[in-house]
């Protein structure tokens, strides 16, 4: 539990979008959203997750994840994902 606390790793059932406000992602690349609002780890797109966690993901689908916030205050808010899976 330190290791989680302490390296600020969050765990989120979410939601799969493309837009979330003025915000809307290219075809192929998605957000994340939770209860407080988007999320997106620039380096994760629906070909990344099925590469990474045999995901065949579409907008509208709910995933958990497991992430680290990164530090800027910016919309969406920048995270890495660690683990994503459907349910």
């Amino acid at each position: 539990m330190d290791f989680i606390v302490s390296n600020n790793i969050h765990l989120a059932k979410t939601v799969v979008i493309q837009s979330g406000g003025s915000l809307e992602q290219p075809d192929g690349s998605f957000m994340i959203k939770d209860e407080y609002g988007p999320l997106m780890d620039s380096f994760v797109d629906f070909e990344t997750a099925e590469e990474k966690w045999n995901l065949d993901l579409e907008y509208g689908d709910s995933v958990f994840i497991i992430y680290k916030l990164l530090p800027y205050e910016i919309s969406p808010q920048p995270i890495e994902i660690y683990f994503m899976m459907k349910f």
